[in-house]
């Protein structure tokens, strides 16, 4: 991470910018079905809120921090105008296509900020701009929960405490979507639909649980966890973390077959742990 990008997240955190990460319970399950709980909370920065009153001021940081990260990303772009920076953003991965649908929804904010700052309008529940510029109409309409998604999205992007493997791209589909789907209206000079991911895994991205467990089982090459009562609600956003072969698996329910199992090859091709969320713990 680059001292800018880490500086400028120091400076977000101690403002107290809220955003979505999964908030996290751990969960140690025994043998005889008896289990040890601990929930935690992450859904801020920081501790206080006093940036969550200044919008514009949170767009025009976060916008930076996006153009920044993309620019160090693909030096190539640096320079370009943002539209440019647009067409030119690959887009032949999950990985790519949000980033780019990302940017380009930052860059119609950023404008609306620089161009034409009346035409944003917020209110608790939504987030709405409208207006014209070199005689192209440009709107977008977001519910609160879709532009939080955004921010998040924004930082989880720069910050890559998620890695950029398996986990965060199926924490990521499920927030972009969610994302997606709290966008009412959009126009720009692009003329083209939101892109929606419709393959690959889904992780839940409102919470997560951090299963370890006494002992699993591997047989023929497939990695096996116990099944418990259907009804433990931690069982919805699971992630079973285990030692195996050497390595620390992050394996998410999500991935698991009807019988809870995975094979081996690939539980350790997708989901070796790489990545500092979320932070793992002993009960």
């Amino acid at each position: 991470m680059s001292s800018y990008i880490y500086s400028t997240l120091m400076l977000l955190e101690d403002a107290g910018l809220r955003v979505g990460y999964p908030s996290i319970q751990y969960v140690h399950l025994k043998e005889d079905g008896k289990k040890s709980l601990c929930i935690c909370s992450s859904n801020k920065l920081g501790n206080r809120v006093s940036i969550e009153n200044n919008h514009t001021l949170k767009l025009m940081i976060l916008f930076t921090l996006l153009d920044f990260f993309i620019d160090k990303k693909h030096p190539n772009l640096a320079g370009k105008s943002f539209a440019s920076k647009y067409k030119s953003l690959p887009h032949d991965c999950d990985y790519d296509k949000m980033l780019k649908t990302i940017f380009r929804i930052a860059k119609l904010m950023r404008n609306a900020l620089v161009h034409n700052h009346e035409a944003l309008s917020f209110s608790k529940d939504a987030l709405n701009i409208t207006y014209q510029f070199n005689k192209t109409d440009f709107n977008i309409n977001l519910n609160d929960s879709a532009l939080n998604n955004f921010y998040t999205a924004i930082v989880m992007y720069v910050k890559g405490d998620l890695g950029v493997g398996e986990y965060f791209l199926g924490i990521m589909r499920s927030l972009y979507n969610d994302m997606i789907q709290g966008i009412t209206s959009y126009s720009d000079e692009f003329k083209e639909l939101m892109v929606k991911i419709n393959t690959g895994l889904f992780l839940l991205h409102g919470s997560r649980s951090i299963i370890t467990i006494d002992s699993y089982n591997v047989k023929d090459e497939v990695i096996s966890f116990p099944f418990y009562e259907s009804d433990y609600p931690e069982w919805r956003g699971a992630d079973f973390s285990i030692k195996h072969n050497g390595f620390s698996l992050l394996i998410p329910i999500e991935a698991l077959s009807e019988k809870f199992s995975i094979l081996e090859e690939l539980a350790l091709k997708n989901w070796k742990r790489g990545n500092q969320f979320p932070p793992l713990r002993n009960l």
